[in-house]
């Protein structure tokens, strides 16, 4: 089956605004649900939202988002398009 990968951060390092945004939809609608965890609890509820909010798989290189794949080309497409 194929993905569909979206960059988080690029050669240059510079960070995604689509994923700024994105994230920062999520951080904002779901603030009270990391209060007072451990970072690895927030890394794992970040990765169970993404699946659920957008259908992507969130990966992390050393603790840092790195990468989202989406299984279709649907979910990457409504996805561009809400944040693009």
């Amino acid at each position: 089956m194929d993905s569909f990968k979206l960059s988080i951060i690029d050669d240059t390092n510079k960070v995604s605004n689509l994923f700024i945004k994105a994230n920062n939809f999520i951080l904002s609608k779901y603030s009270d649900k990391f209060t007072e965890k451990s970072i690895d609890l927030k890394t794992q509820l970040l990765k169970e939202i993404w699946r659920a909010e957008y259908k992507a798989e969130l990966v992390f290189k050393e603790q840092t988002p790195y990468n989202l794949f989406f299984e279709n080309k649907k979910d990457y497409t409504m996805f561009l398009l809400r944040w693009s």
